[in-house]
């Protein structure tokens, strides 16, 4: 019986053991997994603000884009516009110039012509 009892002391030793070991593993797993429970908790915030900052990119920079885009082509337009101006105002300047000559050189004949009577 000595062989049976002993045999029964070392079960329960290593029960025991096992028990010990398996409390001891507990304890350092515990905190071990509060913070995989902290990360897989700030993943799950990150995943809600992703989609957010998609639903922004579709809606609000695209519709900013596209108006953005909008707007140049309306300047591109103007700037045509200006363009054309400008060329009617320079020819107009030029056609200025050559009747303030024209009107300067007539004032002087007419002044001549006073005097020479």
């Amino acid at each position: 019986m000595e062989n049976e009892e002993l045999l029964q002391s070392i079960g329960q030793m290593i029960s025991e053991n096992n028990h010990n070991m398996s409390s001891m593993i507990d304890g350092k797993l515990k905190p071990i997994s509060d913070r995989l429970t902290s990360i897989e908790s700030a993943v799950a915030n990150l995943g809600e603000r992703t989609s957010g900052i998609e639903v922004t990119l579709e809606n609000d920079i695209s519709k900013n884009l596209q108006l953005l885009t909008e707007g140049h082509s309306e300047n591109v337009d103007k700037l045509q516009t200006l363009e054309i101006i400008e060329k009617i105002v320079e020819e107009t300047s030029n056609k200025v110039d050559v009747m303030f000559k024209v009107i300067q050189e007539h004032s002087g004949d007419i002044k001549e012509l006073k005097l020479a009577k």
